[in-house]
């Protein structure tokens, strides 16, 4: 019984952290072209570009 009340605990933790990470853009934002990504989203020395539908700073 507690092996299975620690497997339910664990798998409710497990898709907790799913719904946060899909929740989460970790590539940016999602562009067309270069001029969809915002000027301020890179540090100072890189410009965003548009790189296979995400803003990416290069």
């Amino acid at each position: 019984m507690a092996k299975l009340i620690n497997f339910v605990y664990i798998m409710l933790i497990f898709l907790s952290f799913l719904l946060v990470i899909s929740s989460v853009n970790a590539w940016g934002n999602e562009c067309v072209t270069v001029a969809d990504c915002r000027k301020n989203m890179c540090n100072r020395g890189k410009k965003p570009k548009c790189y296979y539908g995400f803003c990416v700073c290069f």
